[in-house]
C-alpha cells in the first residue's frame, strides 16, 4: 500500500484519535489537514465523510453546501477502534504506515 492510499490514511487517523483518547492529550486539528498526508482536499473530504458514514468516527460536522468540514469535535468511536484493531486492512495498512512513518509529519513518535 502507498502512503496516499485510502486505509492507510484511515489508519494514521484513527491511531491518532485512539491514542489521544487513551493518553487524554487534547487532539490537534492542524495534523489531521489534508496537507499533512500529502492529499488533495476532495480526497480528504471523502475520507472523513466515509468515516463518519461507516460510524468510525463522530463529531464530524458537514458545513455549508460547499462540503466544507468541522472536525473541531472529532473523535474515534468504539466502531473505529475495533475497525483499526481487527480489521484485516487495518493491519495491511499498519505494517504500510510503518514502511513510510518518517515521511509523513503525523503522529510523531508512534
Amino acid at each position: 500500500m502507498a502512503k496516499d492510499d485510502y486505509h492507510v490514511i484511515v489508519y494514521q487517523i484513527l491511531k491518532y484519535l485512539y491514542e489521544s483518547l487513551k493518553n487524554g492529550t487534547e487532539i490537534d486539528f492542524r495534523l489531521l489537514e489534508a496537507g499533512n498526508f500529502g492529499i488533495y482536499q476532495k480526497y480528504w473530504l471523502f475520507i472523513m465523510k466515509s468515516m463518519k458514514e461507516q460510524g468510525f468516527v463522530s463529531g464530524v460536522r458537514i458545513i455549508g453546501t460547499q462540503g466544507r468540514l468541522d472536525i473541531k469535535r472529532i473523535e474515534i468511536t468504539p466502531s473505529g477502534i475495533d475497525y483499526l484493531l481487527d480489521d484485516n486492512l487495518m493491519s495491511k495498512a499498519e505494517k504500510a504506515y510503518n514502511n513510510v512513518k518518517d515521511f509523513i509529519p503525523l503522529l510523531p513518535g508512534l
